[in-house]
């Protein structure tokens, strides 16, 4: 992927409209796509973040397990909770729940802090490096956005991918999965590495988590 997101735009113009004929669908969804997958290899194959995230959602359904036909804008992932200090089961040692609304109270600020000092500054230097000067990380409330270099507009498909990250979710149970943008299924010949092992939330457990939430 690196060598697409990195080469001619005129490359990546043909490829990804070529795509989104064959699938029907418009071409900013196909290239929204793999720039989501293309950061999430930069993030789980080189970066020194790799063992620290943990890749689940529904947008882990879809790109990991195939289970659902989705198009996602955002990447949800769980962040070690050690890298902000706290000890392995400290996040659930709170009881009451007025304990555990004031511990999340206070960790959000802390996590906010931590990803704006440390996780944007390193990895927009890795970006940089894989992917080109053109995608750019920045801390937002909301999370992590990443902008890239986009070719087709489409006025209901938000021009960055955010991060969605938190730190006060379970890393277990959780797998090895490939993933690989659309574009490859169509003309995997333009592709030198086209997929990616992530570290993601297993699907029965995603699934669960969705449940109890309805």
């Amino acid at each position: 992927m690196r060598e697409i997101a990195r080469g001619p735009e005129g490359l990546r113009r043909e490829l990804f409209r070529e795509t989104a004929r064959k699938m029907g669908i418009h071409e900013a969804i196909v290239e929204k796509d793999f720039w989501v997958c293309a950061i999430l290899e930069v993030l789980f194959s080189s970066s020194e973040w790799k063992t620290k995230f943990v890749f689940k959602g529904g947008t882990s359904l879809s790109k990991a397990y195939g289970l659902i036909e989705r198009f996602s804008e955002d990447i949800d992932l769980i962040l070690d909770w050690r890298e902000l200090g706290f000890l392995n089961d400290e996040p659930w040692k709170p009881e009451s729940n007025t304990q555990k609304d004031r511990f999340v109270k206070d960790m959000n600020p802390i996590t906010t802090s931590y990803l704006r000092e440390s996780f944007v500054p390193s990895f927009q230097r890795e970006l940089t490096n894989c992917l080109g000067p053109l995608v750019q990380a920045e801390s937002h409330d909301d999370g992590v956005r990443i902008r890239y270099p986009g070719i087709f507009a489409n006025p209901a498909i938000l021009s960055w991918i955010l991060l969605e990250i938190g730190p006060l979710a379970g890393w277990t149970p959780q797998e090895k999965k490939t993933i690989t943008p659309y574009a490859y299924r169509y003309f995997s010949a333009k592709f030198k590495n086209p997929s990616s092992s992530v570290t993601v939330i297993t699907a029965e457990r995603t699934f669960w988590e969705k449940a109890t939430i309805l």
